[in-house]
């Protein structure tokens, strides 16, 4: 772990260009509270206790106070990518079409739901979150689509223009949404091209 975390810091301390610190951790409704975090505004623990860290996230916020407190000190740009939860766990549960249209405006406005590879890949997972069923294994699908679609979205508007602008990323994100290769990078890749 704490190979890793250095790693991390080289990384965000060698950047010669403006950098993104996108973040699964949070969803899009937390964007006021990043900012905040990186106009130095408020500490860290602020920032746990605006986000509502325990509740939203879970982890110890110890394991990413570091990475945190480097985006304070350095006002680097702290981007909440994942989509809301409870409409994420209302297309798992009921579908996409199942959506008010302000929810759905929650969510990318594209999403590619024709994935076979990164389908096979996460039938894996559905005994793990006991999915039964094919209407149930669909909107399983759906629903990690649409954050993965959701968090390439808001990492993209992120650094627009692209590549103009000049600013480069780094993303904080589960191995769920890297599988392979599959579900975050391409969906980055198709908005970011090169």
């Amino acid at each position: 772990h704490h190979d890793i975390q250095k790693k991390i810091m080289d990384i965000m301390a060698s950047a010669k260009s403006p950098l993104v610190v996108g973040v699964e951790w949070l969803d899009q409704t937390k964007q006021e509270a990043c900012r905040r975090l990186s106009a130095k505004e408020i500490t860290v623990n602020e920032f746990a206790n605006l986000v509502d860290w325990k509740k939203k996230w879970g982890y110890p916020l110890k394991l990413y106070h570091p990475i945190l407190e480097a985006v304070r000190r350095r006002g680097l740009k702290l981007i909440a990518l994942n989509a809301p939860a409870d409409v994420v766990k209302k297309v798992a549960k009921t579908g996409l079409e199942s959506l008010t249209s302000s929810e759905r405006a929650m969510l990318a406005p594209a999403l590619d739901l024709k994935d076979a590879a990164y389908a096979k890949e996460l039938t894996r997972q559905f005994k793990v979150h006991g999915i039964k069923g094919a209407a149930g294994q669909k909107n399983f699908l759906a629903a990690q689509i649409a954050r993965d679609e959701t968090m390439a979205h808001n990492l993209a508007r992120a650094l627009e223009p692209w590549p103009d602008s000049g600013k480069k990323a780094v993303v904080f994100a589960g191995a769920g949404h890297m599988i392979n290769n599959m579900g975050l990078p391409p969906r980055i890749k198709r908005r970011l091209p090169g």
